[in-house]
């Protein structure tokens, strides 16, 4: 009888610590806080914001703070709560950041600011002058161009293209600039990566030669 009950009570211990190492240990803590769902932009990280580019701007968790907008003529954005803001001539990430300092003095406890180029502004130069087909042309997305593409585009120079003192016209801060460029030297072959880059708004303009 004794023997019996010492059995039942074995039985009965290793029933009980079976059980208690069969209970799972809880899960360590994850972070389960949300986290920033946004679009990454596709401009280039060297690109900069220009007038009439139309950009989407979020800011995290914040939704009457998101908005898409063209830039301005003038290169700003009405922004909810921090009001008009330069961004032309900032890159995206620039931008990003402008916008968050601005939130972040007496607005909002550490935003995060994500832009997005949606659309590109029309880019183009001017073309005039002694060329085969004189008018404009459209810098391509994302792209540069340079004088003698430019030339290229509108057909390449007329025989009496005076290609060494071609004429490039810029506005610069409200004033114009007249710049001569040497085309002909630009098309030698050594010296063709020291080719002119164009900025959007620039007026090419190539003189007759007289004989």
């Amino acid at each position: 009888m004794t023997n019996h009950l010492s059995l039942l009570l074995l039985i009965s211990i290793l029933s009980v610590s079976s059980g208690f190492c069969s209970e799972k240990s809880p899960d360590p803590k994850t972070d389960e806080s949300p986290k920033p769902n946004v679009p990454v932009s596709s401009a280039p990280t060297d690109y900069k914001i220009r007038p009439l580019d139309l950009v989407d701007i979020r800011v995290f968790q914040e939704d009457d703070l998101t908005m898409t907008n063209k830039v301005s003529q003038a290169g700003t954005l009405t922004f909810p709560l921090i009001g008009s803001v330069k961004v032309s001539g900032l890159r995206v990430q620039e931008a990003e950041q402008l916008i968050t300092d601005k939130l972040k003095d007496g607005y909002i406890r550490n935003p995060q600011v994500t832009i997005l180029v949606k659309e590109y502004a029309a880019r183009r130069v001017s073309v005039l002058g002694e060329v085969k087909k004189p008018g404009t042309v459209e810098i391509p997305p994302e792209e540069a161009l340079t004088l003698l593409q430019a030339v290229a585009y509108a057909g390449g120079f007329q025989n009496v293209a005076k290609t060494d003192e071609v004429i490039v016209r810029r506005i610069i801060d409200g004033k114009e600039t007249k710049t001569k460029v040497n085309a002909t030297r630009l098309m030698r072959a050594d010296a063709a990566e020291t080719d002119y880059p164009l900025e959007p708004g620039d007026i090419v303009y190539v003189p007759t030669r007289f004989f």
